[in-house]
């Protein structure tokens, strides 16, 4: 008989680093019973996709709030040697939800939503 899983959920600061991502997965790996990974946001970028969208929906420039999280997220990328064209679909998502936000200046929850 196998072991019952376990669901461990991890996010915000605890996945905001390379460094903190790796005690991640050391943890992870440690945990003899099945587990389900489920991870949230890298630490603050839920802040900053809320910031960028909120600008965006007054008509301001949202770019710089775009390459933190670009850059956050490449970090990551490449501090754990994974191919960089992993992270473009998303940011390709996000550039077009911000210009959509922006063209209508409007956010809706739906759409505030799909953003976080």
């Amino acid at each position: 008989m196998t072991a019952p899983g376990i669901v461990m959920k991890f996010g915000g600061t605890s996945v905001g680093t390379p460094e903190a991502v790796t005690r991640v997965m050391a943890h992870v790996t440690r945990e003899s019973r099945r587990p389900l990974v489920v991870v949230s946001a890298v630490g603050g970028v839920t802040d900053l996709l809320l910031e960028a969208a909120a600008r965006a929906r007054r008509g301001k420039d949202y770019s710089a709030r775009v390459a933190e999280i670009e850059r956050r997220h490449l970090a990551l990328v490449q501090h754990f040697g994974l191919d960089r064209d992993l992270i473009a679909p998303l940011e390709q998502e996000l550039s077009r939800l911000l210009q959509g936000i922006s063209m209508l200046r409007e956010l809706t929850p739906r759409v505030q939503d799909c953003l976080v």
